[in-house]
């Protein structure tokens, strides 16, 4: 949710006029900092000039949604002035409202794009047998996919390869997320990721001993600042998820000098380096659990060693996910979407 805020944001910086759309009147995110323009369901009138973006857990909405002639063109093709308006939505209710908000967006002339940050939730929702696949992303009015890891880029160029699909990295909040030396006897993890597999690894430690010395800290319902101060503190961070578009907690403990140990979520793959962080196979319980011991064991027996691990691992989130980078990004990829139609660009 905060990167589509963040790409507002860019969007708006750049010369754009960009807005997240809510459905509840006055509603914006408050779990985070911001000033993102907003747009609401029941006020925003789309016209051919703009752009709508999708989010990929909604595109599933398309299934049910009425059967509409197939367009003759790219709806880049209408376009005779500048771009007007970028919406992009993000849905938080029932699946009734989902669905009617779907249909209602759908039936706009805008230009369709869909911003996947989580490719291996492109068939959620799905049935296991779909015939010919009545897909959004295999609509004629789909112009773009936008994605956020080399992984997921991989994925929907594999799946939809008739789909230009764009990647935009992620930038690290590094006012929070930051580099700390100093560290605690401590070991955090997200408690939502992969719970089954959490239980199994913190029991086995538990059981074996390994981590009598430690206070095992789970990142459950924090504000930002919180889970910020968390990793900060931690000397290991554990890497639980699995199947993720980006896996954003891992690069942020890595931003703090976490050791991280544990599953790149695949779309963390890019940035799972051996040279200053421990990957673990997904699944592969074991592993994990000798993994941990064997750093705890370096620790233990010096604990400077491992300080050249946090610091390498810093200094390439810094490098690599930082706000400008994701700022060129944005820009540039929206840049060639719109010139696939028009090489004006304006707002109202």
């Amino acid at each position: 949710m905060k990167v589509i805020y963040e790409h507002v944001d860019i969007l708006n910086k750049h010369g754009y006029e960009a807005y997240v759309l809510h459905e509840t009147e006055g509603f914006r995110c408050s779990w985070f900092e911001n000033s993102t323009k907003i747009a609401y369901v029941e006020d925003v009138k789309l016209g051919e000039k703009d752009f709508l973006v999708f989010p990929e857990v909604h595109t599933k909405h398309y299934l049910d949604s009425p059967k509409k002639p197939d367009a003759e063109e790219s709806p880049f093709r209408k376009f005779k002035q500048s771009v007007r308006k970028l919406i992009l939505g993000y849905y938080i209710w029932d699946m009734e409202a989902q669905q009617k908000v779907f249909r209602k967006l759908y039936d706009s002339p805008a230009a369709k794009i869909i911003f996947n940050q989580g490719c291996y939730l492109t068939f959620s929702g799905y049935p296991l047998n779909n015939g010919n696949l009545r897909s959004l992303y295999c609509d004629k009015s789909l112009s773009a996919i936008i994605v956020v890891s080399e992984d997921s880029e991989k994925y929907v160029n594999f799946a939809f390869p008739h789909v230009p699909a764009y990647r935009v990295r992620n930038a690290i909040n590094t006012s929070l997320f930051n580099f700390q030396d100093e560290k605690k006897k401590q070991i955090c993890f997200i408690a939502r990721k992969n719970y089954t597999d959490i239980v199994q690894v913190v029991n086995i430690l538990t059981q074996r001993g390994s981590i009598d010395d430690f206070e095992l800290i789970p990142i459950e319902n924090m504000p930002q600042q919180d889970v910020a101060k968390v990793m900060r503190d931690s000397l290991i961070f554990l890497s639980f998820g699995s199947q993720e578009g980006f896996s954003l907690p891992p690069a942020e403990a890595m931003a703090c000098g976490c050791i991280v140990i544990g599953y790149d979520g695949r779309g963390g793959k890019e940035y799972f380096d051996p040279q200053f962080c421990f990957p673990v196979e997904s699944g592969d319980i074991i592993s994990f659990v000798q993994t941990i011991e064997k750093v705890l064991a370096q620790y233990r027996a010096d604990s400077l060693s491992l300080t050249k691990f946090g610091q390498m691992a810093s200094s390439y989130i810094y490098a690599n996910y930082n706000n400008a980078t994701q700022s060129d990004d944005v820009e540039r990829v929206w840049g060639q979407i719109i010139s696939l139609g028009t090489t004006n660009k304006s707002s109202i």
